[in-house]
């Protein structure tokens, strides 16, 4: 093996981070052609694993502050994906 091809520490946190940008904006992208913002899907996916939850114990989940949770509470609601 030569020398340029040994996977040493900070190249392969660097192959890591550019992984995780592009699985994240994938990640948007996909969410984003459901309808949904981040937001929103995050508190579905806290639900999905906790179970029904108050909005105080969502936003602990999602760790958003308490207008952005109601507003995105709100737009689930509209959307029937809540009651």
């Amino acid at each position: 093996m030569k020398k340029s091809d040994r996977i040493t520490a900070p190249r392969l946190w660097l192959v890591i981070a550019k992984s995780y940008r592009v699985l994240s904006l994938l990640a948007e992208r996909s969410i984003a052609n459901t309808g949904l913002c981040l937001t929103d899907f995050a508190a579905l996916e806290a639900l999905l694993h906790k179970g029904p939850l108050t909005i105080s114990e969502i936003q602990d989940k999602v760790r958003l502050a308490s207008g952005s949770m109601t507003a995105a509470v709100d737009r689930l609601e509209k959307l029937g994906l809540v009651v």
